[in-house]
Formats: C-alpha cells, structure tokens, sequence
C-alpha cells in the first residue's frame, strides 16, 4: 500500500465553541456546554469548508503497517474513507497547543 499526505504544512490557529457559527455548533450537539469537564476551548479547526472537533475521532495509530509508519511524525488520524482521512499535528516549538497542521491522506 502506498500512502501519500498533502499537505501546505501551514499552521492553522485552533477555534473556540464562540468561534464557530450557529450551524457548526449543531454538528457538535453532543458537547455538553453546560458541563465544566466538557467546556470546548480551543479544539476546533477549520479545514476544506468543514470544521473538526480534535478531541472527536482523532487517535494516534499504534497498530504497526503502512498506514503508521507513513504518519510517523503526525499527531493523530481520522478516517473518512477506507483510502483516505485527515492527518494533524502540532507545530514543534509550540508548547500552547493553539494550532495545528493539517493534511489529507490518501492510501492506494
């Protein structure tokens, strides 16, 4: 298998619950506002007109093959497809967590 990453290695700043619109917020109608323990900061990104939750669906792969040793270097994965996902990664130097990189992943 063969896995290739696009990506413009640009950082991008991460987003508040405020940050997003009323619609975005709907898809995340699972998160509890109201609750402490789930108060969404800063864990949002906006990428190819969608916008993601980090802390929803995003792992670090430990299953040894192709697919973990071609994202060596990302921080987590998040399937959408059997062929293809999204990959991100914090900028190093960054200890703040307010950004993240982001790339597609396609697998042939």
């Amino acid at each position: 298998m063969s896995v290739t990453i696009k990506t413009n290695h640009v950082p991008r700043g991460l987003l508040d619950w405020e940050d997003l619109t009323l619609d975005e917020q709907a898809v995340f109608a699972y998160i509890d506002i109201d609750n402490p323990a789930e108060a969404p900061v800063a864990r949002f990104f906006r990428y190819r007109g969608s916008c993601y939750d980090l802390h929803d669906g995003f792992e670090r792969l430990s299953t040894p093959g192709a697919l973990r040793d071609a994202l060596a270097g990302w921080d987590g994965f998040q399937s959408d497809s059997f062929f293809s996902g999204i990959a991100v990664r914090f900028p190093v130097g960054e200890p703040d967590f307010e950004r993240v990189v982001v790339g597609m992943v396609y697998a042939s």
